[in-house]
C-alpha cells in the first residue's frame, strides 16, 4: 500500500508538543507493517525554521519525509504553495492519503484534488473541532474559524472516506458539527517499549539538588496557557504542607514567555526554590524525567488527546489530570490516575491526596499504567489497527466499524 501524509509540520519539529511524537510513532509503525509511506511537510519550527534540505527526501526509520519552505502569509504560519504543488503531483500516484492540515491552506484544495483523482483520503482531526480549541479563542479567530468550515471545511470534511479521532470525547464534541463522514477512534501510539526501560533513578534529581527522599511532580509538554501550568504552581504551593520535600518540574519548551510568571507565582508562595525548569527536552532525558518522579500532573483546559499523560502511564507513572484530557478516561479505568476539575481548588486537593498515599499504593497505580499502554497505546499494536482502517477504506471506501 502507497499512503501518503500532508502535514504541516513533522519532527525534529518538537516545539509543537505532542503531535509531532504521535505522528511519527504512527508513520513509522506503519512503515515497519510494509506500508510505503511518503509524508509531505515544511520546515516550520515555531519562530524558527527547521535547518533541513528542502525538496530532498529523507529516509527516516523507514518513513520517507520531503520538506518544503513555508512561506509567510499573515494568519497562516504554515502556508506552502510548493507543498501543495508537490501533494498534487503525488497523489496520483498513492492508494491513500492522510490530511493533517486542517486550518491551512493546502487541506481544501488537495482534499478536492484527491476527488478529481479518485484517491481516498482521511482526515486527523487532533482535537481541531473539540469545542474548547473553536470557542476559547478572540472573536476574530472564532469567526474566522466559522466561516471556513461553512465555507470549504464542512465540505472537504463530508467527502473524506473516514475521519480519524483519538479518543470519545473528540467523538463526543463532533455532534455539534454537520458531519455525516464515519469516524474511526484510534489513540495515539507510544514507543511502549522505550517507556518501559527507563534509565536509573537519581540523574535528574541530581542535577536540580533533589533529595532521594523527596516528592517530585513533573508537568511535561510545551508551556501554553491552555495547559494551565499556573494550576500546577498552585499545587505546588499547598503541597508544601507536606512532611516530605515537594518539588515540581516543568519539562517543555517556554512557548509563550511563561516561566518568569510561574517563577514569581512561586516566589509569592515561597516554593520558588522547589520550581525547576529543562526546557525543551530530547528524549534520553525525558525518560530520566520520567524515572524520577512519582507523580505527573496535567490540569489542561483542553486536550485531544494528552500524550504526556499517555507517556507518564507507560512508564509507570500515576497521572493526575483535568476531565478535558481524554487519556484520564483509561487511566482512571485501569487504576492507573485520578481525573479532577481543571480549577485550582480541585486540582490542590487532589494532589494532596496523591502525594500523601503510601508509596505502595503509586507504585501499584505504576503497575496498571503499565499494563494499561501496553494494551491501548502500543506502537506496533495502533500501526496494525490503521494499516486495517486504509485497507478497508481502500478496498470499500469505508473504514472498519
Amino acid at each position: 500500500m502507497k499512503l501518503l501524509a500532508i502535514i504541516s509540520y513533522y519532527k525534529p519539529a518538537y516545539v509543537y508538543g505532542g503531535p509531532v511524537h504521535s505522528t511519527a510513532n504512527l508513520y513509522e509503525g506503519l512503515a515497519r507493517q510494509g506500508v510505503d509511506i511518503t509524508v509531505i511537510t515544511t520546515n516550520a519550527n515555531g519562530n524558527e525554521k527547521l535547518k533541513i534540505p528542502l525538496f530532498k527526501p529523507i529516509n527516516d526509520n523507514g518513513v520517507q519525509i520531503i520538506y518544503c519552505p513555508t512561506k509567510y502569509v499573515p494568519g497562516y504560519p504554515f502556508y506552502s504553495p510548493q507543498q501543495i504543488r508537490l501533494a498534487k503531483q503525488l497523489i496520483p500516484q498513492v492508494d491513500i492519503v492522510n490530511l493533517q492540515t486542517f486550518w491551512g491552506c493546502a487541506t481544501a484544495p488537495l482534499s478536492r484534488y484527491c476527488s478529481r483523482h479518485s484517491v481516498p483520503y482521511f482526515v486527523s482531526l487532533r482535537g481541531q473541532l473539540m469545542n474548547y480549541a473553536l470557542h476559547q479563542v478572540s472573536w476574530y479567530k472564532q469567526l474566522k474559524k466559522k466561516l471556513f468550515l461553512h465555507l470549504v471545511g464542512y465540505s472537504y470534511l463530508n467527502r473524506a472516506a473516514a475521519l480519524h479521532a483519538t479518543s470519545p470525547a473528540e467523538v463526543h464534541d463532533l455532534r455539534f458539527h454537520p458531519i455525516q463522514s464515519p469516524v474511526f477512534i484510534l489513540p495515539n501510539s507510544l514507543d511502549v517499549h522505550a517507556l518501559q526501560t527507563l534509565p536509573a533513578r537519581g540523574r535528574v534529581r541530581k542535577q536540580y539538588g533533589i533529595s532521594e527522599d523527596a516528592l517530585v511532580m513533573a508537568m511535561i509538554g510545551r508551556l501554553h496557557p491552555v495547559k494551565n501550568p499556573h494550576i500546577a504552581v498552585a499545587a505546588l504551593a499547598a503541597a508544601q504542607q507536606l512532611p516530605n520535600d515537594v518539588h515540581l518540574i516543568f519539562v517543555g519548551p517556554d512557548e509563550y514567555r511563561s516561566k518568569s510568571a510561574l517563577i514569581k507565582q512561586a516566589e509569592q508562595n515561597g516554593c520558588a526554590d522547589k520550581l525547576h525548569f529543562t526546557g525543551l527536552v530530547q528524549k534520553k532525558t525525558l525518560l530520566s524525567v520520567l524515572s524520577d518522579i512519582d507523580l505527573l500532573v496535567m490540569p489542561s483546559a483542553s486536550e485531544n488527546f494528552g500524550m504526556s499523560a499517555a507517556e507518564g502511564l507507560a512508564a509507570g507513572v500515576p497521572v493526575l489530570v483535568s476531565e478535558n484530557v481524554p487519556v484520564g478516561y483509561w487511566a482512571e479505568k485501569y487504576g492507573a490516575g485520578r481525573v479532577v476539575a481543571a480549577s485550582p481548588d480541585a486540582f490542590i486537593q487532589a494532589t494532596l491526596e496523591m502525594l500523601a498515599m503510601p508509596k505502595s499504593l503509586r507504585e501499584e497505580m505504576g503497575k496498571h499504567g503499565r499494563k494499561l499502554a501496553r494494551e491501548y497505546f502500543d506502537d506496533e499494536s495502533i500501526a496494525r489497527q490503521m494499516l486495517a482502517q486504509c485497507q478497508s477504506i481502500v478496498d470499500t471506501g469505508r473504514p472498519l466499524s
